[in-house]
């Protein structure tokens, strides 16, 4: 491997003496700690791809070629022994909030000096960090430098140094399949004629990222059929999508040849859920509630409060948990239950997240959670959930200019079910609550029924108000009483 030129001799780029007239110095270090190489002595500049065009990632490696991403444009005081080497962090956001980091070495030749890895390697990084999606993708760079032998490793410059800080537009690898953005479910009831209708996206994102797709139908007779089509593609009819065995309650999606209607005989709502990145489905019954017992309601699950949904699959709603809970979908233990399924993770921030698997008659594993209100969210396409602590309740709006820092907070009961302030001057105008002083969570609509998200309240007339909120029932209220 060719060097740039070496302007000092390697022994005292690596900090080493020695004295003939004097006596033998003791043994050193097998590995001793090199001294840090100026940081003036290395530049660098980005070429032109990936600065002024994307990068093909598969026609680099259709051609068997790498990906080039900087020239070196300076190279001094390098020692011999030691391969360049870039450590180079990679992220889709600039403040580098997720990153992955690759070695790309340096690669010195007759015509030039570049840093360059193989397209592969950066493919890997995408694929596995950020994305599956084959569209073209914006990654920032940060570089970071190291003298590199058998037997040490070193960084230039020091442990904060950066040699530069570039952007790349990438294409990454096509994939083996092309998927759709959006699918619809070609359906027919007994006796008459195919019809269509949209499927849900359960996750937002890439198709490529995650391919679950939802629709609920209500079956009124036995013999509904049902089959899958991209919505792009109902009037020519490619891709159509079947399943293997009609009957079957779950299975893989087959296309083409051996593709058959899959079918459904018992009278009933049902969720079809479809996974187009791994070719399977599954047929669920479809549930309008969710009811949430527990160490919190008692033994009753008629006492019990509800999570709602708007398409079968997300059901969310606000309510106290306290130890042991799990999920019904029913007013009764007899019957489906959802619980948990592995371990229930809690971030710094307390929120409880886990996988849920059906179960009969509650026969299974409960979830925990410290006694407090929630926001729980429940994904049946994805069998997940999340239960978010509400630790403070605020009230926000015109009257303090939609502050969230000098938001009137709220004081709860014992049981955390009901939230009250006295005496709160409020302005005539628009208001909601906040919760802890973000609108990552928020409460307003109506003041009969108060949903997260919901729209802003309005308050008629300039006063002093007391205010309770009340979630021990649902829907949930507000109470707001002028003084």
């Amino acid at each position: 491997m060719k060097k740039l030129a070496l302007l000092c001799g390697v022994a005292l780029a690596l900090g080493f003496t020695a004295c003939d007239d004097e006596l033998p110095n003791p043994e050193g270090q097998k590995n001793p700690q090199l001294e840090i190489f100026d940081s003036a002595n290395l530049a660098l500049s980005q070429v032109e791809n990936g600065a002024e065009k994307a990068i093909n990632l598969q026609t680099l490696a259709d051609a068997g070629e790498k990906a080039v991403l900087a020239n070196i444009t300076e190279l001094t005081d390098f020692p011999a022994d030691y391969d360049l080497v870039f450590k180079v962090d990679m992220s889709t956001t600039e403040d580098f909030a997720k990153s992955v980091t690759i070695d790309v070495p340096a690669e010195f030749n007759e015509e030039d000096s570049v840093a360059s890895v193989a397209a592969s390697t950066i493919n890997s990084a995408i694929y596995d960090n950020f994305t599956k999606d084959p569209a073209q993708i914006t990654l920032y760079t940060r570089w970071a430098a190291y003298a590199v032998s058998d037997l040490s490793t070193m960084r230039l410059g020091g442990k904060d140094k950066l040699y530069a800080e570039y952007t790349y537009d990438f294409v990454p690898f096509t994939p083996d399949r092309i998927l759709s953005t959006a699918y619809s479910l070609k359906y027919k009831a007994a006796g008459a004629d195919w019809a269509y209708m949209d499927m849900t996206k359960a996750v937002e994102g890439s198709v490529y990222d995650d391919g679950l797709f939802t629709v609920q139908v209500d079956v009124l007779e036995a013999g509904f059929q049902w089959m899958v089509i991209p919505t792009a593609n109902i009037q020519s009819q490619e891709g159509l999508i079947g399943v293997e065995t009609a009957t079957a309650a779950s299975g893989a999606l087959v296309e083409g040849e051996g593709a058959v209607a899959g079918e459904i005989n018992n009278n009933s709502p049902y969720l079809i859920t479809i996974d187009v990145v791994n070719m399977t489905y599954k047929v669920t019954l479809a549930f309008e509630q969710l009811w949430v017992p527990g160490s919190a309601t008692g033994t009753s699950v008629k006492s019990a409060l509800k999570l709602f949904t708007t398409d079968y699959v997300t059901y969310d709603g606000t309510l106290r948990l306290y130890n042991d809970w799990y999920i019904s979908a029913q007013s009764t233990k007899k019957g489906i239950s959802f619980m948990l399924d592995g371990e229930q993770t809690v971030s710094e921030q307390g929120v409880l997240k886990g996988s849920l698997v059906q179960v009969a008659n509650g026969e299974g594993t409960n979830m925990t959670a410290e006694n407090g209100l929630y926001y729980i969210k429940v994904n049946l396409g994805t069998m997940e959930y999340s239960a978010t602590p509400i630790k403070q309740i605020s009230v926000i709006g015109a009257f303090n200019e939609w502050n969230l820092e000098t938001a009137v907070d709220l004081t709860p009961n014992a049981r955390f079910q009901k939230w009250t302030a006295n005496g709160v001057k409020l302005t005539a105008g628009e208001y909601k609550f906040c919760v802890d002083h973000s609108w990552t969570i928020s409460y307003g609509g109506q003041a009969d029924d108060l949903v997260q998200n919901g729209a802003n309240l309005m308050l008629d007339e300039d006063g002093t108000y007391d205010i309770e909120l009340d979630f021990t029932k649902q829907p949930n209220k507000l109470k707001i009483t002028k003084k």
